[in-house]
């Protein structure tokens, strides 16, 4: 990942502990374009920075899949698969927006939020996690792509504290995966493997592990730039990468803007003057 802006800079700068520099390499049908800056990962796994940031939460809960919201004027309740419930005074979601809309089915919000994200058209991406007998390729580490289903393909083993295996991930293009949504996910693996392998310098290379995966909300098709949705009414902020940009700084943008919507919101209904909170 890579910053185009201050904020996300600095936000990469003061945890150098949870971040890492890294630099693809590339060459033949690799577009270097956009790698002119700094790219990072987040060590030792890309969770860490999430985990890290949970940890700080007084109640942060996980494997708890919310399957509904309800809103009483005052307060929301989010109700969980298992039919326990949480209460709060303010509700912030950042799934994309079909997951939105389905959570707030039956709630006051959820016209205001319809005509906020109706003309949002998310896009599919499937992705591929291999192992390999050999290197993919053995003089550069990460790429994107400009020929048939592929669009991203990188080296786990060239990132910062990940085991040494010849392990490779790589991303279909939204295109193909659209065409392919609903395809079988061993079949999608067997034709991003063969992709890969027919690249111009590739040597064949044995399958050891493969596992593909549908991340059917990846993309938004043209991402807004407006930070946030707030509903002040209802006290509910709508926020994701799809809102700043789709990339990992727009989800980072997306959330503070929602943070700041929300604290704003709490001083003006306490009453207290503008910059009272710091």
């Amino acid at each position: 990942m890579s910053s185009k802006g201050k904020l996300f800079a600095m936000h990469l700068h003061d945890n150098d502990g949870r971040w890492d520099q890294h630099a693809p390499l590339g060459h033949g049908t690799v577009d270097l374009t956009g790698l002119k800056v700094p790219h990072y990962v987040a060590v030792p796994g890309m969770n860490a920075v999430c985990r890290e940031m949970a940890a700080e939460l007084s109640d942060c809960r996980f494997e708890w899949r919310a399957q509904g919201a309800a809103f009483d004027g005052a307060r929301w309740q989010v109700r969980a698969s298992d039919g326990r419930e949480v209460e709060a005074d303010a509700l912030l979601i950042t799934t994309p927006p079909a997951q939105a809309m389905e959570l707030l089915a039956g709630t006051p919000a959820r016209s205001a939020c319809r005509e906020a994200l109706g003309r949002i058209r998310m896009r599919p991406c499937w992705a591929l996690m291999t192992a390999l007998d050999r290197p993919l390729l053995t003089d550069w580490d990460a790429a994107f792509v400009n020929q048939g289903p592929l669009g991203w393909i990188c080296s786990q083993a060239a990132r910062p504290g990940r085991p040494a295996a010849e392990a490779w991930v790589l991303h279909a293009t939204p295109e193909w995966s659209q065409e392919h949504l609903e395809q079988d996910p061993e079949n999608v693996a067997e034709a991003l493997l063969e992709a890969a392998l027919s690249l111009p310098g590739v040597a064949r290379a044995e399958r050891e592990f493969s596992l593909a995966h549908r991340w059917r909300f990846a993309l938004a098709e043209q991402p807004q730039d407006q930070g946030c949705h707030w509903f002040d009414g209802y006290r509910l902020g709508l926020a994701g990468d799809w809102c700043a940009g789709s990339r990992v700084e727009g989800a980072y943008l997306s959330g503070a803007a929602a943070a700041g919507a929300l604290l704003g919101s709490a001083v003006a209904r306490a009453g207290m003057p503008a910059g009272a909170m710091g």
